[in-house]
């Protein structure tokens, strides 16, 4: 499935890291998602990012994957597979995530657009494409960002809404090991522009991997 346990927590800090305007100061700034808890305004910053995943597409057709998982390996997702041939579904996939910004104080410096815009331009820095790359995630492309500007309480919020899309990986193992392989036998048939199968060589014949056969 989608490590949604470790992309999210990686997307929350991405964003904290790219939105603020550090002239301002930005400790205990944070990002956060639009349906979960949200703290208070950021004294300093004096916005609001919030994020939220709308949408999950598969792009193309998903695969079954065997690969051998070695005896000796000490990754936590291998241990019950030790030794053995492991199938794996994968197929890749693409999010998008929703980002809004809201500033409750609206002047040319405190604006929207000024940090959805520092968002547009740093996403790409090379720090946070290795980031996003660690948790198997890779930007795609972001939409323009659009003004959402409300009032609250009889004060005007300036405040804006932008699409990111992003590409990341479903895996899912089959809970029931797919062995391993023990030997493997090559024939081969190869014939000439006449039809006669040719010798051996080029043919194989009878040819094993390892190379004694099993009794």
């Amino acid at each position: 499935m989608i490590s949604w346990n470790q992309i999210r927590p990686v997307l929350i800090d991405v964003f904290t890291k790219i939105a603020p305007d550090l002239n301002l100061g930005a400790v205990s700034f944070k990002a956060t998602w639009r349906e979960g808890q949200r703290g208070a305004i950021h004294d300093k910053q004096l916005c609001a990012v919030l994020l939220k995943v709308t949408s999950v597409v598969g792009i193309g057709e998903d695969e079954t994957r065997r690969d051998f998982v070695a005896a000796d390996s000490t990754d936590p997702a291998d241990q019950e597979y030790l030794g053995m041939l492991r199938e794996v579904q994968t197929g890749q996939r693409k999010f998008n995530l929703q980002v809004e910004v809201h500033v409750p104080e609206q002047t040319d410096d405190s604006w929207a657009f000024n940090v959805t815009e520092r968002i547009r331009t740093r996403i790409r820095r090379p720090s946070i494409i290795a980031q996003l790359s660690a948790v198997e995630v890779a930007f795609i492309r972001m939409t323009e960002a659009k003004k959402v500007t409300y009032k609250d309480n009889g004060r005007m919020i300036s405040a804006a809404v932008l699409n990111v899309s992003f590409g990341t990986v479903a895996n899912d193992i089959d809970p029931t090991p797919g062995g391993w392989i023990e030997f493997v036998e090559l024939t081969g048939h190869l014939q000439d522009t006449s039809g006669v199968e040719l010798p051996a060589p080029p043919n194989w014949d009878q040819h094993w991997i390892p190379e004694t056969p099993p009794e």
